[in-house]
């Protein structure tokens, strides 16, 4: 390759953007601002209809082109009938952009392929072409007409205003009459083309066009058809290892595909279709040419020259990208405990100022019920300058009590002192499993450590605690209002250099720290979600590792290992832990109190990844996981304008009813088209 020559990454990245430019613009300038405002049904009432034009009301009403079948779908006329028998049920809205997706990236990664130097501006121009065709090339049945049926020049024309097409092609500099546009579309049916001469004919440049709009109709026709030897998969993959019409590059003829049954483990899925759609555009400019996920089914095509690599890329991303951070969990007595991750102080430091929940930072200030009437004076006197005198919980049953049940009133300024104090309160309290042989000071050990670094003893009120727990948080709230009056004692214990804290969690020379105690199954976590994943991958018999464990997953029923059971520092979304069920190999003696969940990592993964998402989206805390479905990247190339998301958004049941536009999510018309959505009520 001669200076300045492309090579292929260099124009399949530009074909690719040119391609994800013009459809994002086209989205916008047609579906946005004038397909999705084109409406059908009941005639809404006046105030409605003023709602709507002010933007604080959706309109209730279906987008037309939404109501008419683009495949499938059901028809009174029984012959009709049999033809939409063959094909799964798509609007021809859908049907449209699959279609105006396909044409676009066929015939930008075609001409880039023979012109590696073609003028971007050159590309996008004709793009605009490619999805105006593309998207007009059905207009029979947008506008009702028999098979066959003769297209009028006043409807062309009619249309192109409508849906402002004529002024998506003006934005690219080109203009077509009605004439020119209904010449083009009978070009795309072979059967059609020449029907009608017209007066002037389009510039030849956009004579092979209707070329590549045929072909994506096809294709998208060939994976919406039941048939076994036409359809799906395999007909699509046929029709583009044969067909001669256009293409003049290999690279968009080979495809392997990607079939994957796991409805135990959706959002999984949903994740693992994001990273190998991501992994494809990055390393062949090409997203996937199908790709859906609807309730535990994924199919997807991927270029079959970087097949392996985007597999393996996309499973070590998805076990890296899970949700196993670290995490704290109080248990009844107030004793905290650490999971997940061995952090450094600073890191610890970020987790108690920035990511604890509001339960988790109260719990570590819980005390025994019975001291709060006779703590509340003295820690009013002591806390009082430093604006943390004691809110304490409303009174109840428990046998704890947390003096901070809420942070909202304690001024900005005095949140501070307060995070000090339960970074302290947490390392002082900390439950460490280790052995004596590790040298890990005990409870007693790190209070005196403590006191010894205050030079005074701790006033009689607090020394006469018995609780041990109790008195040691009690404790770091006393030294936390001395450190506000002395510089030094800051340094001495949470100081970043030689902080009592620091060298507690991280230790030194002579002694091992508390991060090194603290468990997490995260890392094997990761490697049975690759282990798993990669068998469906294979299509070969999904096996654990070890098949002869005695433990049941609560979900899949795997052998697990039988020690192997979850508890609620897991933080899994609405699973708890329980001593008794019907299911095979768990114990279940109606005598014993002591509760055993097993479940296999892959099931941990996926209902901690529903833990984060509902964190995200929020609802209902007795929800039930839904099985969920991803219908927006259906048809060809759907991942195109949309592979960048980073979360995928979470529509529930109400936010895709509801009309009235406030805080939270509406769905107004096209904003499925624009990323990701899953679709169900977690």
């Amino acid at each position: 390759m001669s200076r300045g020559e492309k090579g292929p990454q260099q124009w399949m990245a530009s074909a690719s953007q040119a391609a994800e430019a013009v459809y994002r613009k086209f989205l916008s300038d047609v579906v946005e601002a004038h397909v999705a405002q084109d409406r059908e049904g009941i005639e809404i009432g006046e105030k409605t209809k003023k709602k709507v034009e002010e933007g604080q009301y959706a309109d209730p009403r279906a987008v037309r082109l939404m109501t008419v079948s683009g495949k499938g779908g059901y028809s009174p006329d029984p012959e009709r009938a049999k033809v939409y028998a063959r094909f799964q049920n798509v609007t021809l809205l859908d049907h449209l952009l699959s279609v105006t997706r396909g044409a676009m990236i066929l015939y930008g990664f075609d001409q880039m392929s023979r012109n590696p130097e073609m003028d971007p501006h050159l590309l996008q121009k004709r793009l605009s072409v490619v999805g105006a065709l593309g998207f007009s090339h059905d207009l029979d049945k947008d506008l009702g007409l028999i098979r066959d049926a003769s297209l009028e020049i006043e409807a062309v024309a009619e249309r192109m205003e409508r849906y402002g097409i004529d002024k998506f092609l003006k934005g690219y500099g080109v203009e077509l009459t009605a004439s020119q546009v209904r010449y083009l579309i009978e070009k795309v049916e072979s059967s059609q083309a020449h029907r009608h001469a017209s007066d002037d004919l389009p510039p030849r440049e956009f004579e092979p066009i209707p070329l590549y709009v045929r072909l994506a109709d096809k294709l998208d026709g060939a994976w919406l058809s039941s048939d076994p030897e036409t359809g799906g998969f395999a007909g699509v993959i046929r029709r583009l290892k044969k067909d001669q019409s256009c293409l003049h590059t290999d690279l968009l003829t080979a495809w392997k595909p990607v079939r994957m049954f796991d409805p135990h483990h959706p959002f999984l899925l949903d994740e693992l279709q994001r990273w190998l759609s991501v992994f494809s555009l990055r390393m062949t400019g090409i997203p996937p040419l199908i790709e859906v996920h609807q309730d535990g089914h994924l199919f997807m095509l991927l270029p079959e020259l970087q097949y392996e690599e985007i597999v393996k890329r996309a499973l070590n991303t998805l076990g890296n990208r899970l949700p196993f951070d670290l995490e704290l969990d109080v248990s009844g007595p107030g004793v905290p405990s650490l999971y997940n991750a061995q952090p450094s102080h600073e890191r610890l430091s970020l987790f108690v100022r920035e990511e604890m929940e509001q339960k988790q930072f109260s719990d570590l200030f819980k005390v025994k019920r019975f001291l709060m009437d006779e703590l509340t004076d003295p820690l009013d006197e002591l806390l009082s300058e430093i604006g943390l005198q004691p809110r304490w919980s409303p009174k109840g049953t428990n046998a704890l009590v947390s003096i901070y049940p809420s942070l909202k009133d304690i001024e900005t300024a005095d949140l501070e002192w307060l995070y000090m104090a339960a970074h302290l309160a947490m390392l002082l309290n900390l439950k460490i499993d280790a052995k004596a042989k590790d040298d890990i000071p005990t409870y007693q050990q790190r209070e005196q450590k403590l006191l010894s670094i205050l030079a005074e003893s701790p006033p009689e009120w607090i020394s006469r605690i018995e609780i041990e727990a109790s008195r040691r948080t009690i404790t770091a709230l006393w030294a936390t209002a001395l450190a506000a009056e002395d510089s030094e004692i800051v340094e001495a214990i949470w100081g970043d250099d030689e902080g009592l804290l620091k060298n507690w969690l991280e230790g030194d020379e002579e002694r091992p720290g508390f991060n090194r105690f603290i468990k997490g199954d995260n890392t094997s976590i990761q490697e049975d979600v690759f282990h798993h994943f990669n068998q469906l991958l294979l299509n070969v018999r999904v096996v654990t590792k070890d098949e002869s464990a005695k433990g049941r997953c609560l979900f899949t029923n795997e052998p697990v290992d039988f020690k192997q059971k979850i508890n609620k520092s897991y933080g899994l979304y609405e699973i708890n832990i329980s001593a008794f069920s019907g299911r095979d190999n768990r114990p279940e003696t109606l005598t014993s109190e002591r509760s055993h969940t097993n479940l296999g990592n892959v099931s941990i993964a996926e209902h901690k990844l529903r833990a984060e998402v509902h964190k995200k989206q929020g609802g209902k805390k007795d929800g039930v996981p839904a099985l969920i479905s991803s219908p927006t990247t259906s048809g060809l190339f759907g991942g195109l304008a949309i592979t960048d998301d980073r979360a995928m958004g979470a529509m529930s049941l109400y936010d895709l009813n509801r009309l009235e536009i406030k805080k939270g999510k509406v769905i107004k018309g096209a904003e499925i088209y624009h990323g990701r959505h899953r679709m169900a009520r977690l």
